[in-house]
C-alpha cells in the first residue's frame, strides 16, 4: 500500500492528479496471453451428454448462437503475460513502497517522485492497481473520483480492450488478479458519482472475465437488472448461479417472480427467504430503521445481512408499486 498524504508532502493528490494528466495520451502498452483449456461443469450447466441444458444469458451473447458463445467460453481461459520492461518496473515499483525495515508495509517516501519521472508506470496493472487500493479511503471525494480514481481505471479497461484476446482470466494467477480487481473498481466509481447508465454493461463483462465471482458481483447485476425491469435478464443469470443461495439473490427472485405475476412462485420463494433470515421482512417495510452492528463478519440470517440488503435493494422495491404491500400481507 501506499500513503496518500503524510508530513510535508500533503499535496500527494495533486501531484498524482497532475501526473495522470501528463499521462494520459500514452498509447496502451502490449500485453501479450497464454490460453488454456477449462471447464465450467461446477456452473452445473451441462448434462452427461455435454449438451447445455440451461439457456445461456444474453451477457455471453455477442455471436449469433448464444451456446456458442458460452462453449468458446467454456473451454478457453487466459493468463495475462506482463512484458519484461513493466515486470522490471514493477519491482523498482515494490522497491519505493514496501519497507523492510518497518512494520508497516509502505514507504512514505518517495512514490510520487518514482511516478512522476516515470510515466511508464501509467503501463503497469500492478501499479494502477495500488493506486487504486490506497485511494479506497477518498471513495467519498468526487473530485478524487473525477480526476484520479475513474482515469486510473479507465486505464485499466484500456489495457484490458488491448489484449489480442478477451474472455475468461481466473484469478488465480497473480497478474490476472491485479488486472481484475483495477477493472472492477469502476463499479464503486461509477455508483459513488451517479453515474448509473453504463453499470450493467461494466458488470456483465467482468462476469465473462471471471464466472467464478470472487467478488460477489452477480448481486449487483441483480439489483441492476431488476432495477430496469430487465427480469428476463436477471432470471438467466440466476440459472448461471443456481446454487447461490444468498440473501441478495432469494429477495431479487423474490421480486422478480411477483414482478412477472408468477405470485405462487413468488410466495413459495417469500416463505423461504423468512425462514432463511427473520429479521428481513421488517428492514425493508420500516420507512426509518436504525442500522445494526456491522463488522466485517456478517452474520446469515442476522440483522446486519437485513440491514445491508434494506441499504441496496429497498428503493428497488419502491420503484415496483405495490411490492412491498405484497410483502406485507404475506
Amino acid at each position: 500500500m501506499i500513503s496518500l498524504y503524510y508530513g510535508q508532502d500533503s499535496n500527494s493528490l495533486d501531484r498524482l492528479q497532475d501526473w495522470l494528466e501528463k499521462v494520459a495520451e500514452r498509447q496502451p502498452p502490449v500485453y501479450k496471453i497464454k490460453s488454456f483449456s477449462v471447464d465450467y461443469s461446477w456452473m452445473d450447466l451441462k448434462d452427461n451428454d455435454n449438451e447445455i441444458k440451461l439457456q445461456t444469458p444474453d451477457i455471453f451473447a455477442e455471436a449469433e448462437s448464444q451456446n456458442e458463445i458460452f462453449n468458446s467460453l467454456s473451454d478457453k481461459e487466459y493468463k495475462l503475460v506482463t512484458p519484461a520492461s513493466i515486470r522490471k518496473l514493477n519491482r523498482q515499483w515494490s522497491k519505493v513502497i514496501y519497507h523492510r525495515e518497518r512494520s508497516f508495509p509502505w514507504d512514505e517516501r518517495g512514490w510520487i517522485e518514482f511516478l512522476e519521472k516515470t510515466p511508464q508506470c501509467f503501463d503497469s496493472i500492478e501499479i494502477i492497481n495500488d493506486i487504486l487500493m490506497a485511494l479506497e479511503e477518498w471513495q467519498q471525494e468526487k473530485d478524487v473520483l473525477e480526476n484520479i480514481s475513474l482515469p486510473l481505471a479507465q486505464r485499466a479497461w484500456q489495457i484490458y480492450e488491448s489484449l489480442p484476446e478477451q474472455g475468461g482470466m481466473p484469478t488465480r494467477f497473480s497478474e490476472n488478479e491485479s488486472l481484475y480487481l483495477a477493472l472492477s473498481s469502476i463499479i464503486l466509481i461509477l455508483k459513488q458519482l451517479g453515474q448509473n447508465d453504463g453499470l450493467i454493461s461494466y458488470y456483465e463483462r467482468l462476469i465473462i472475465i471471471n464466472p467464478t465471482d470472487i467478488l460477489g458481483l452477480r448481486g449487483g447485476l441483480a439489483h441492476e437488472y431488476l432495477a430496469q425491469k430487465e427480469y428476463d435478464k436477471f432470471f438467466n443469470l440466476l440459472r448461471i448461479y443456481s446454487r447461490d443461495v444468498s440473501l441478495d439473490f432469494s429477495m431479487a427472485k423474490v421480486l422478480a417472480l411477483w414482478a412477472t405475476g408468477d405470485i405462487d412462485a413468488a410466495k413459495k420463494q417469500w416463505s423461504k427467504v423468512k425462514k432463511y433470515n427473520s429479521h428481513i421482512k421488517k428492514y425493508l417495510l420500516k420507512n426509518d430503521i436504525a442500522m445494526p452492528k456491522i463488522t466485517y463478519e456478517i452474520t446469515v440470517g442476522g440483522e446486519d445481512e437485513a440491514w445491508l440488503y434494506r441499504n441496496v435493494a429497498r428503493d428497488i422495491w419502491l420503484e415496483h408499486k405495490g411490492a412491498l404491500d405484497w410483502l406485507k400481507q404475506n
